[in-house]
């Protein structure tokens, strides 16, 4: 039986990555076992009962130079340069530059990690504006062919979780597109609302209303 105190213990840990390994090696027990009875801490249930897409072999981790060659794939990926505006056909020189600052980030308010599933790289996760309460939140999935199948939800919980317990921040800030309608269904799902309409830019081509959100935790 997992009693509280070691559920407790789980969630305080700094590693994202540990504790969804741990959550993982959870599920398979119960899976294995067929009886939730068991699981006695909070929470448990609700994880069975949730769809399978909530628990993604994704992590979290820090970004790598040997990573370069997926990103490069990226750049080449039409769909994800409109969504994410990133100019097509983007120099590889320029590309490498960018990335290895991206990996030797040394900002105290910025943080970026790398979005892994199935040993992988497809994407990156961004916390902004860090401070003591609050920071804003975004994701970038590079692989076109994952959105749409749980994947940014279950990365940006997980950052959500970590910058908690590291930065032990409250208040998350979150911008999209009017028109990216998966983004903001999974804003909506997350707990985020809807908090202005303010400025706008160019989404998928074409000029787009921004719409900014905010979840509380302490709400």
């Amino acid at each position: 039986m997992i009693y509280q105190e070691i559920w407790e213990y789980i969630n305080n840990f700094l590693d994202i990555s540990i504790k969804f390994r741990i959550y993982q090696e959870i599920l398979q027990y119960i899976k294995n076992s067929g009886d939730i009875s068991r699981i006695q801490p909070r929470g448990c249930e609700r994880m069975v009962k949730s769809t399978r897409t909530e628990y993604l072999p994704i992590q979290l981790r820090a970004l790598q130079i040997e990573d370069f060659p997926v990103v490069v794939k990226w750049s080449k990926d039409h769909a994800f340069c409109l969504a994410n505006g990133w100019e097509t056909g983007r120099n590889e020189d320029e590309l490498f530059s960018w990335w290895h600052n991206c990996v030797h980030n040394h900002s105290h308010n910025f943080l970026r990690l790398g979005i892994e599933f199935e040993s992988r790289l497809i994407g990156y996760a961004d916390l902004a504006n860090i401070n003591s309460i609050s920071s804003e939140i975004s994701i970038a999935i590079g692989e076109s062919r994952a959105w749409g199948h749980g994947v940014g939800t279950n990365a940006l919980k997980q950052l959500i979780v970590y910058a908690t317990v590291k930065f032990r921040t409250q208040v998350f800030d979150a911008e999209t597109h009017e028109t990216n309608m998966r983004s903001r269904k999974m804003l909506k799902k997350l707990g985020f609302t809807e908090i202005s309409r303010i400025g706008s830019e160019e989404y998928m081509g074409k000029g787009t209303q921004l719409i900014q959100y905010r979840y509380n935790k302490g709400e």
